[in-house]
């Protein structure tokens, strides 16, 4: 281990406790593995654990599946820009699934979402390691303006705002995650639609736009960019699961915006 003998955990418990906050804002818990290369490209260090709660039941195979993930990339992952799982021509070694990835030394692998948003928060907590990132709000599209008001009232105090094109209620939930020790909470509906559930994570971070294409070259999309105003994001990334249909994404902006109505 003479090779690793420079590497740390101190960078994978700080990024792992962003990877819990992000799950602990959704309300939905994965299993996270995070590591660190040595420069032989054969050492690591590396931490596991549930992000954003755990299973009532130990069965899970979440935690195997992640570590595995994290085993494909250090084995055949590039030691220099991004690598993804599954890794190409691994033959029968390999799960065969998203939510891996590597960029130069750094390892992320999550499992126990539709493997497509496994890789989701695999990518942006990857990219917690080279640039400050954290969370203005996470948001929640609703089927019906009722559902959407119900959940709102449930999460007690709330600013309504409505937007162009949206109804949209925000909850404030103080916490000493992010710099400014707050986050929010997003109920939106879209009378026009879309109308279909879907969840998103906002997020600032001193490059957006490039947070952004980062993510969508992922999966060989384009970002959808636009011209945003002072307290807007600037774009957002829509991933939706073959399996089930479900969708989550994340928008990334340069500024916190303190929600005032």
């Amino acid at each position: 281990m003479k090779t690793a003998k420079s590497l740390s955990t101190d960078g994978l418990l700080r990024e792992y406790r962003f990877a819990d906050f992000l799950c602990s804002a959704h309300g939905r818990f994965a299993y996270v593995c995070l590591g660190q290369v040595g420069p032989d490209n054969t050492s690591i260090v590396s931490v596991g654990d549930w992000a954003g709660g755990r299973p009532d039941e130990s069965s899970s195979l979440a935690p195997f599946i992640a570590h595995g993930k994290m085993g494909e990339l250090l084995w055949h992952g590039k030691s220099e820009g991004l690598s993804l799982t599954p890794v190409p021509d691994i033959g029968q070694v390999g799960f065969g699934w998203m939510g891996g990835a590597r960029y130069d030394s750094n390892i992320v692998a999550v499992s126990q979402w539709r493997q497509e948003h496994d890789r989701l928060l695999a990518l942006i907590v990857l990219y917690s390691f080279q640039s400050d990132i954290y969370l203005h709000h996470v948001g929640f599209r609703h089927s019906t303006f009722e559902d959407a008001l119900a959940v709102a009232e449930a999460r007690g105090e709330y600013l309504r705002l409505p937007a162009e094109d949206h109804q949209r209620w925000y909850h404030r939930v103080v916490g000493e995650q992010t710099p400014h020790r707050a986050f929010y909470i997003e109920d939106q509906f879209f009378p026009d639609g879309p109308q279909t559930p879907a969840f998103h994570w906002d997020l600032v971070t001193r490059d957006p736009e490039g947070f952004l294409t980062f993510v969508a070259e992922a999966y060989n999309m384009e970002p959808k960019l636009w011209e945003a105003g002072e307290n807007d994001p600037v774009g957002l990334v829509w991933i939706t699961a073959e399996k089930d249909g479900s969708t989550m994404g994340v928008m990334a902006r340069s500024r916190w915006w303190e929600i005032e109505v």
